[in-house]
């Protein structure tokens, strides 16, 4: 983001790191259309061991809200 504060060109950030800038007008957005692709979260723990209820409400979290969607799902925005 410093490069882009700069002046040395355009970058593909994150909404949340990019929206003080955006509102201060210390940058602005030139591509509206083009979206970073997502990535996938993994969970990983030990079959046999007992999960933390924090870790377990971490996982179920993460479950609920990063539920993956079918392509034709995401392009009719479902």
């Amino acid at each position: 983001m410093d490069a882009a504060l700069a002046g040395h060109g355009i970058a593909l950030l994150s909404d949340w790191l990019v929206a003080e800038p955006l509102g201060k007008r210390q940058l602005l957005r030139v591509l509206p259309e083009v979206r970073a692709q997502g990535f996938p979260i993994h969970a990983v723990w030990q079959k046999n061991q007992h999960l933390s209820a924090k870790v377990r409400c971490v996982v179920d979290l993460l479950a609920e809200r990063f539920v993956p969607k079918a392509p034709w799902e995401v392009m009719l925005k479902k």
